[in-house]
């Protein structure tokens, strides 16, 4: 007798683009089973149909899928996910991802660190000012408005990286660090050394910039976002999270603000 898993094949695959495990192989070893055997799991066999768990496997599948998405293997709702089509699966995991590094950022971040600059137009000259926050520590800004961010802080001997959340994607944001501050710019210097500027141009509504310093080195995948302007997919957000959670607490600093942008 069997359990009937939908698309086991395909949970699978989520559990390894999502980053909780590298390869089939690894989730084998996780079962105390070969590749092989999980995957005539999936794929059938002549005298057993597809999707088809042995129930003395089953619970040890139920743990390694509760694992991936922090709940107890003993949940019904682990059972409920495991018997229901993929996509249930992978909304849970897209959850969990973006839960796992906010939720880094909602422990550690200092939200004090950062300072905000923007332009104004006076007698027809630009001027810069340090723009203080209000009581409730989000800056308030104008959709279109030009504006810098300053980490006020000496990360030298960190490994720097900044992102930007709004309405749940996560996307890299430009940097310099001050030779001789260590403090970080967003969104940098231009190549004359003069402040670079950024706009909001589309999304009303609260931003959140956070910038990750580590000792360690961080995931190389960054960079290639970082290059192109890429949104993070949930992989990538699950490798900086589990980057930062492997550091030592020491040799990591998270800051955060937020902006809301308003027409």
């Amino acid at each position: 007798m069997g359990v009937k898993v939908p698309g086991l094949r395909q949970k699978f695959k989520l559990l390894v683009t999502y980053g909780i495990y590298n390869s089939i192989d690894e989730i084998a070893e996780k079962l105390g089973k070969r590749p092989k055997t999980i995957l005539s799991w999936a794929d059938g066999t002549p005298s057993v149909d597809p999707d088809n768990v042995p129930s003395r496997s089953f619970q040890a599948l139920a743990r390694v899928f509760a694992d991936a998405i922090g709940i107890d293997a003993e949940d019904p709702k682990m059972s409920d996910l495991l018997l229901a089509p993929p996509s249930w699966l992978e909304t849970e995991l897209r959850q969990f991802s973006g839960h796992s590094f906010r939720s880094l950022l909602e422990t550690e971040a200092e939200q004090s660190a950062f300072a905000l600059y923007r332009t104004t137009e006076t007698s027809g000259q630009m001027i810069e000012t340090d723009f203080a926050p209000r009581g409730d520590q989000q800056y308030h800004l104008r959709i279109g408005e030009r504006f810098r961010l300053v980490v006020e802080r000496d990360l030298h001997l960190f490994n720097v990286f900044a992102l930007q959340n709004t309405n749940t994607q996560w996307g890299p944001v430009p940097l310099s660090l001050d030779a001789k501050s260590g403090q970080v710019h967003l969104p940098g210097f231009h190549p004359d050394g003069s402040y670079a500027y950024m706009q909001e141009l589309r999304d009303t509504g609260p931003s959140l910039f956070a910038v990750v310093a580590c000792r360690q080195e961080l995931p190389e995948v960054l960079r290639a976002h970082a290059a192109e302007g890429t949104t993070l997919d949930v992989s990538s957000l699950v490798s900086l999270a589990d980057a930062l959670r492997s550091s030592k607490a020491a040799d990591r600093r998270l800051f955060s603000v937020s902006v809301l942008f308003g027409r």
